[in-house]
C-alpha cells in the first residue's frame, strides 16, 4: 500500500475498526494548521463508543517529539499505529516498512521508527478510532513464547534504529 499510494498522506484502517464520522477531516485540519511532521489522537476499545464522541474539527495541541513518543511508550493501550497520520515522503525517503515475516507488534517497530523523523505531532484528545478486539485475533490469543519473542526483537530493532537515528529519545527508551 505504500508503494502504491500516490498522496502526500497516509492513513491506516484496520479491516475491522471503524473511524470517527469526522477522523480524516480532523486530522488533516490539524495537520495543515499545525506544520506538524504527524496528527494523532487516543483510540476506544469499544467502537460503538465513538457515537458519543464529540469532536471539535481544528483542536489540537502541538506536542514535540519526546511528548509524542512518552505517549506511545506509557500509554500504549490508547495509541495503536492507526491512530497516527503519516507522511508518504518520510516512510519513502527513510525505508520505514514492516518488518518482513514479523507476525506481532510489527506496527508498534514501524511507529516509534517513523516517530524518529517527527520533531512535531499535532495531537487531537478526542478519541476517533475505534479498535475491536476480533475473538480468534492475534491480540485477543494468549500471550505464547513466540509473541513474546517477536516483540523482543522488535524492541531491538527499535533501539538500533533510534541510535542510528540519534534520536535523543533513545536513553529515555532504554531505561523504560
Amino acid at each position: 500500500g505504500i508503494e502504491a499510494a500516490r498522496t502526500e498522506l497516509l492513513l491506516f484502517l484496520d479491516g475491522d475498526d471503524v473511524y470517527h464520522e469526522t477522523f480524516v477531516e480532523a486530522m488533516l485540519a490539524a495537520y495543515d494548521a499545525s506544520g506538524a511532521d504527524s496528527v494523532y489522537c487516543p483510540l476506544v476499545r469499544k467502537p460503538e463508543a465513538l457515537t458519543d464522541v464529540q469532536v471539535t474539527v481544528g483542536e489540537f495541541t502541538l506536542h514535540q517529539q519526546a511528548q509524542v513518543m512518552e505517549n506511545l511508550m506509557l500509554h500504549m493501550e490508547r495509541y495503536g499505529f492507526y491512530c497516527y497520520l503519516y507522511r508518504r515522503e518520510v516512510l519513502c525517503s527513510t525505508g520505514i516498512r514492516f518488518t518482513p515475516g514479523m507476525r506481532h507488534f510489527e506496527d508498534r517497530e514501524f511507529n516509534w521508527k517513523y516517530l524518529a523523523h517527527c520533531r512535531t505531532a499535532a495531537w487531537i484528545s478526542q478519541p476517533m478510532y475505534g479498535y475491536r478486539v476480533t475473538p480468534g485475533s492475534v491480540m485477543s490469543g494468549n500471550m505464547t513464547w513466540e509473541r513474546i519473542r517477536s516483540g523482543m526483537d522488535g524492541v531491538y530493532r527499535i533501539e538500533a534504529y533510534l541510535r542510528q537515528q540519534e534520536c535523543p529519545y533513545l536513553q529515555t527508551f532504554q531505561s523504560y
